[in-house]
């Protein structure tokens, strides 16, 4: 099974990070696991197993404005698109409410 997992930023401190870090590490046992980091770094701060593959969309930070939000889900998008490999996961889990709600965009099918 491919899971697919959106994170804000992977190499920051928090527990958000922590959190996933652990669910990729407990589910690439059994599981297909890409973390995708919306920042610029790949670089996890916690221990992550070799096998997840982690990429990112430098997509920065997710801006406070309403026109800038709308600006910044549309570019979003349009990367999501170039990326191929994101096609047809089984499993996708969003970390963080802003995250989930561009997720539809992901699955196409």
């Amino acid at each position: 099974m491919r899971i697919l997992i959106f994170i804000a930023d992977i190499s920051r401190t928090g527990g958000t990070e922590r959190a996933t870090i652990n669910l990729a590490n407990i589910l690439i046992k059994y599981h297909e696991v890409k973390i995708v980091s919306l920042s610029h770094s790949t670089e996890p701060f916690f221990s992550l197993d070799k096998r997840v593959e982690v990429s990112c969309l430098e997509a920065g930070d997710f801006p406070l404005a309403i026109k800038r939000k709308i600006l910044w889900y549309y570019k979003l998008y349009r990367k999501l698109k170039q990326c191929v490999d994101l096609e047809n996961p089984d499993v996708l889990i969003g970390e963080g409410h802003n995250i989930s709600s561009f997720l539809p965009l992901v699955k196409r099918e």
